[in-house]
Formats: structure tokens, sequence, C-alpha cells
């Protein structure tokens, strides 16, 4: 009879850790496909309904630059401005020229390409968010929260958009794994990918500054790779702390001197000024510090309504407010310090753009895991509880992410087929003028260079004047019903050609303007009729103002270019 072999003790630790670790990657593996399939609906959507033109100024953008018509540090739209094609400097797109690259290799559509690109972000930050947690606390809580990643509808909305909030959430995970991982093994590979993450993060969105708070705690304090007190290879907390700050101005460096251009070529003193479609100066203009939100009680209620339903849904913020029930929370004091010192210093972008909370959703999704891990060890953490929780957490948050992430509004609806029929009439080589609310995003699906005129501005007559003597020949508006509402865009509408005419859409040929223009050096005869023209237009708007005509609907949700 053969001998039964015995098992060391030490095999068998090896043995159970190895079990632990392929039982955390299959878990892994499932939150992972979550996150793929709470998104995967709508990558086919067009870039329309909500926060429309940030998508299609990134769109633009990335498009621009795949065809090479503007570098790497001029990221250029379609919209025209000074007879030329306008800049948007307000950060350096690297996520969407990642998008960008994928597409002049691949082929397909820019849109698919721009919404898988987010989804991968989104992977990334649940696979780092489980991975980061893991070195701190227990698997159950790194599981919690990289649930949080994957399904809160902040991050189902926005981590399937074409927009850079998603690779700002993975690029400072990374950058505060890589420091962790520095701080463990003092090795340079992890450093020297923490200092390449903040280059990259810090060129994308210059205010993730605010990171060094939580990456400055990490190096400051006494937690190695497995989460318990103790010395560190990388030497003592001082040390790591200079090594920290030395990383964070090497980072730093390319970002602020992409800044300070960005503020001489945008100043109006600048032979460029007039190129501008947006800048950092105009944002910092438009967000300028105090702002009077911040004295206004009813903007906390927003936030506080906010983190109850876009960002965490309801049970999310019950959780995290269970999380204060207990201690573990002050360990990560200076994460959490770092969103509500965002919160404070952007009021009014989160207060107007909800996408924001997507970028302290991390802090915020720990804080809901530490909570429901409370709950589960306070009431018995029974799986058939868990997965009651999980279901209805899931189930919640898809429903209040599913009209704003995978719904195309209908005054949307008309974009892709009127832009289809503007390519075919436009001629080639010529701009193109577009009316959608007060978005791009027509202009952008026309893929040629021109401008977006809203239909409510009471200069319109004046700017289709001013784009027909640039070379516009027609005029794509979409969404007619409603655009037909102003006035002044009614006005023009009844007078121009129509020369084609869908569902939802009309475009116009931009050809009688010129005699508008003329007007002044016509002959008699053409002058008199353009003047009478001009008389009967300020007839017609008085008219409408008195009757209570001036006020344009549009529900579509227009985005701020900041």
């Amino acid at each position: 009879m053969l001998p039964v072999p015995t098992e060391s003790p030490s095999r068998r630790v090896a043995l159970r850790e190895g079990e632990k670790t392929h039982r955390g990657g299959a878990v892994l593996a499932m939150l992972l496909l979550l996150t793929v399939a709470l998104r995967l609906p709508g990558i086919n959507r067009p870039l329309v309904g909500n926060f429309a033109t940030k998508n299609a100024v990134y769109g633009m953008i990335a498009r621009n630059w795949a065809r090479g018509e503007a570098g790497f540090w001029q990221p250029t739209l379609d919209v025209i401005r000074g007879q030329r094609r306008a800049w948007h400097l307000v950060e350096v797109p690297v996520s969407a020229y990642v998008t960008g690259s994928l597409w002049r290799v691949f082929g397909g559509s820019l849109d698919v390409w721009g919404r898988a690109t987010a989804i991968c972000w989104s992977m990334l930050s649940v696979a780092l968010m489980y991975r980061l947690v893991c070195l701190w606390h227990q698997r159950r809580v790194a599981v919690l929260a990289a649930l949080v990643m994957a399904a809160a509808p902040v991050s189902v909305i926005y981590g399937q958009s074409f927009m850079l909030e998603p690779s700002v959430v993975a690029l400072s995970l990374g950058a505060m794994l890589a420091v962790a991982r520095w701080c463990a093994t003092a090795r340079w590979t992890p450093a020297a990918v923490a200092i390449l993450l903040m280059t990259l993060l810090l060129l994308t969105k210059l205010y993730m500054l605010v990171l060094a708070l939580p990456l400055l705690a990490m190096a400051a304090g006494d937690w190695n790779e497995l989460g318990h007190g103790g010395g560190s290879p990388a030497g003592s907390p001082g040390r790591r702390v200079a090594f920290v700050l030395m990383g964070l101005v090497i980072a730093a460096v390319p970002a602020l001197a992409w800044y300070a251009w960005v503020m001489s070529v945008s100043s109006p003193e600048s032979s460029q000024a007039d190129r501008m479609f947006f800048s950092l100066r105009d944002s910092l203009r438009s967000h300028a510090w105090p702002h009077p939100l911040l004295a206004t009680p009813a903007f906390y209620g927003r936030v506080l309504w906010n983190l109850g339903t876009v960002a965490l849904t309801p049970i999310g913020l019950l959780f995290a407010l269970l999380a204060f029930c207990e201690r573990r929370w002050r360990v990560h004091w200076a994460w959490l310090l770092m969103g509500g010192f965002l919160i404070v210093a952007l009021p009014r972008k989160f207060d107007e753009m909800n996408y924001y909370f997507l970028v302290v959703l991390p802090p915020l999704a720990l804080l809901v895991a530490l909570g429901w891990d409370h709950l589960l060890r306070r009431w018995g953490a029974s799986r058939q509880g868990l997965i009651l929780t999980t279901v209805a957490f899931v189930l919640l948050g898809l429903r209040l992410a599913w009209r704003p992430a995978f719904v195309t509004p209908a005054e949307d609806r008309a974009v892709i087929a009127a832009a289809e029929a503007a390519r075919r009439s436009n001629p080639a080589g010529t701009p193109v003028v577009t009316t959608h609310g007060s978005t791009i995003d027509l202009l952008y699906y026309c893929d040629q260079s021109g401008w977006a005129l809203a239909p409510n501005d009471p200069r319109l007559g004046k700017q289709l004047v001013r784009c027909r003597e640039h070379g516009a020949r027609r005029w794509v508006v979409a969404n007619a019903a409603a655009a037909s509402r102003s006035p002044q865009c009614r006005f023009w509408m009844d007078r121009l050609p129509l020369l084609h005419a869908g569902d939802g859409f009309r475009i116009y040929d931009l050809e009688p303007v010129s005699a508008h223009q003329t007007a002044g050096s016509c002959a008699p005869a053409a002058r008199d009729t353009a003047m009478a023209n001009e008389r009967h237009a300020s007839r017609y708007f008085a008219k409408q103002n008195r009757d209570g005509g001036n006020a344009v609907r549009c529900t579509t949700v227009h985005a701020a270019t900041t």
C-alpha cells in the first residue's frame, strides 16, 4: 500500500493563497464583464443628446489630428474662427488622440471608437480600483469598491461617452497604485510609471494637481503593500515625501509649459486670439474663485442630490454615510479631502456639469464599500443578502443612467440624416452653416468646416451674411420645428430658397443672402429692396416680441466647452 503524501504547513498556506488569488481573479473578471455589459448597448449611438457639444468637440479634435490637419499641441475643431479652423485650448486631450490613432489604423466609425475607448478606460479603472483597495483592506471591500466603479450611474453614462473624464479616473488610479508599489518595493519602474501617468493626467486636466494630496499622504504614511504598518523599502516618510514631490514637479513641467503657451496665444494682444473657440483663459474667467455659488445653500443641496442620484444612487449614499460609523475611513482622509476640495474649487462645474462627479467617484466608491462592508459585518455577511443588495444597486444605477446614456432625444434624431443630406448638397470644398440648438454636433457630422449658429441669436441675419461672405453656400437646420419658434430663425427660413426637406431638418440656399451683404454699394433698386427687407425684419421681430413669441424652447442638453 502506497503511503499517503503529507503536505507541509508552508505548502498548505501557499495553496490557500493561490486559491484566493484564483477566486479574486474570477471575481475581477466578472466585474469587468459587468462593466462592459452596462455600457455596450450605446456603443453605436451617435454623439447627440446628453452633453452633445462636449462629445462633438473631442470627435472633431480626434478626426482633425488623425487626418494630419492639426498638431498634437493645437486641438482643432471644424468651427471656423478668423477664417481658419478654431482651436480648443483647454487641455491636451490625450484620450481623444488615442481614439484618433485607433480610427486611423483600423478605420470604421469614429463614434464607435470614441465610445469603445471610454469603455476600455472604465474597465481599467475598475481593475485598478480593485487592486488598489486590496492593498489597504480585505478583498471583499475591494470587490465592493470596484462594483461601485462599474455600476454607478455617472460611470455608466460617461464611461461610454466620447469624453476625457474616463481617462482622468484611470490615470489617477494608476498613478496612486504606482506610488503605492514604489513605497512597497523601492523599485524605479513603478516610480517612472507614476511620473508618466501624472504627466498625461496633468496635460489632460490641470486641476488634477489636487491628486498630490493623497499621493503625499500615501508616501508619508506607514502602509506597505499588504496594508500592515511597518517600515518601507523606499526609506523614511520624509524621504518618500521628498521623492514624490520631485516626481510631481517633473510631471508638471510639460503641462505648465503648454498652459503658459495657451495663456500667451489666447491673450487679446496675440495674433492668434481670433482663432480661439474656447481656451483656458476663458475657463478661468467664467469660473473665477470664490464663486457666488459657495454662498448659496441651494448649491450644497444640489450637490447632495447629485450624490444621492447620478453619482452613487440612494443606496450608495446610504452606505457612504454608514462608513463614518467606524474608523477605517480615516486612513483615506486625504483622498476624500481631495474630492471635497475639487467641489469647492470648481463649484460651477459640479453644479452645471454632473460628469465632474465621475472624477471624484473613486474615493466615494471606497467610502460606499466601507459602509457596505460595515453593514454586512454588523448584520452578518449572508450570501443571499449580499446578492440582493448588489442586484438592487446595479438595477437602480441602470435605471438612473438609462435615458441619458442610451436614449436619443427626439429633437436630436434628425442630425444624422441632415448631415448626410448636407454632404450631398454642399459644393465640395465650401464651408457649411449649421443650426441645431446651440450645439456643434450637426457640424461634426457634416464633416466639413463651417459655422454653428444658434436659432435664437439676435444677430442671426448678420451671421448668415458674414458666413456667405466667407464662402458658405448651404444652411442646414436640424430639429427645424424647434428652430422655427425663434422669430429670427423663422424669418430667414421663410425667405431663403429651400433645397431639401427631410424628417425634422431643412437645407437652404444662402445665395440670396448676397443681396443683403452688398446693400451699401449695389444699384439703387437692389439697395432699396435690401433696406425694405431689413425694415420688414425689424417690424417682424418687434411684433413677435410683443406677442411673446421670442422665447425658444429646445430640450436638447448642451455642454459647456470647458
